[in-house]
């Protein structure tokens, strides 16, 4: 009896001694330390390191990042040539390079550990239950992913970004994507597509019915404006240049008959080659031009509603007020005027009003030959 008290005595000093060596260390070698053994693993999960997100790049050679409070670790998976033709995440990587710091310094190589993808993934992702954002960024490019070793390896995701090719178009990208938002999307909050083609097989209506927080399209290939209107994400983000301005005039008209009661905001960005003609943007439509001061007024309200949405019923009547004061010498604008006060380097902002009261915001800006459009719908502009 004695003996075993002694042991465990003795076990609970070296845990403590190990506990305060491993406290003394960088991050950097406590992540390493835990490859160790599933002893050192447990030790180093019973420090609960303050890790505040976990970001997973999927690309030829995939990369983890893990932020600290104030510090920064990045481990570097070198896969070889064959990694991007094989269906799972089973491969075993080549070595490891540990990164840290921000300036991105190699701290040390590691082996393989006789682990495959998926479980340093797992692994990384198991180190600490403080994490408080698990996001992933995947380059689909020629790699292929399956569904269900997506859902395996990955952990609870909030954001998820999948990047194409920005030139090139193939049906295995769509697929790629396909994948990807069918392992993913029914758990996300957040979803960024960047030069992913759009096609009979994944288009706006596949990704609308998810209820996300934010939607992100950047230069989506095959867009249809039309689609907008099935897509229930609170904030949805349009960059692209390849939007035709009668589109986005019939946009307009349809948003005023037909807006989603759950949007909060959306921002269209586009950019074009050649000066547009803002007649054909805004024609048909009711709208009235933003001045200067009331353009500062707008910006103080939205950015007091990023902490608050409190006062957004007074903020509606004052608007009503403005609207109904003006709203006879903005239908009656002439195209003249409008276009002797473009100017070249300057924007100019519109409000349009939707049937259920809410006012959009339609900015336009010219700057050395081309042109932008943005849309901001916002409580803060009611």
């Amino acid at each position: 009896m004695t003996n075993q008290v002694s042991n465990r005595t003795q076990r609970r000093l070296a845990n403590h001694l190990c506990l305060n060596v491993l406290k003394a260390m960088k991050y950097h070698a406590i992540i390493a330390y835990s490859f160790v053994s599933k002893k050192a693993l447990a030790l180093v999960q019973s420090l609960h390191l303050p890790i505040k997100s976990v970001r997973i790049i999927m690309k030829e050679n995939p990369v983890i990042e893990l932020e600290f409070r104030n510090d920064y670790v990045s481990l570097e998976f070198e896969m070889g040539k064959n990694y991007k033709q094989i269906a799972s995440l089973n491969d075993l990587p080549l070595n490891v390079n540990v990164f840290k710091g921000e300036e991105v310094h190699l701290a040390v190589t590691m082996s393989n550990q006789g682990m495959a993808l998926r479980e340093w993934i797992q692994h990384l992702c198991s180190i600490s239950n403080k994490v408080k954002l698990h996001e992933a960024e995947f380059h689909i490019g020629d790699m292929q992913f399956d569904v269900q070793s997506l859902r395996n390896a990955f952990p609870k995701l909030r954001n998820i970004g999948i990047h194409g090719s920005r030139n090139e178009t193939s049906e295995h990208e769509t697929l790629n994507a396909q994948i990807i938002l069918r392992a993913f999307l029914p758990y996300v909050k957040e979803v960024e597509l960047i030069s992913v083609n759009l096609g009979e097989n994944l288009t706006c209506e596949h990704i609308g019915i998810a209820n996300l927080k934010n939607l992100d399209f950047v230069h989506p290939k095959n867009f249809n404006f039309d689609c907008i209107f099935t897509l229930n994400a609170e904030s949805c983000n349009i960059i692209t240049d390849q939007i035709p301005l009668r589109d986005l005039n019939r946009f307009f008209k349809l948003w005023v008959k037909q807006p989603n009661p759950r949007r909060r905001s959306l921002m269209i960005s586009c950019d074009m080659e050649t000066v547009p003609d803002w007649n054909v943007l805004l024609k048909g439509l009711k709208f009235e031009e933003i001045e200067k001061e009331a353009e500062e007024d707008d910006e103080e309200v939205e950015e007091d509603e990023e902490d608050e949405e409190t006062g957004a019923d007074e903020d509606e009547e004052e608007a009503d007020e403005e609207k109904a004061e003006d709203e006879s010498e903005s239908e009656t604008e002439s195209d003249e005027e409008l276009e002797d006060e473009e100017v070249e380097g300057e924007g100019k902002k519109f409000l349009i009003r939707n049937c259920r009261g809410i006012h959009g915001q339609i900015e336009v800006k010219l700057f050395e030959g081309s042109a932008s459009v943005k849309f901001i719908v916002s409580k803060g502009y009611s």
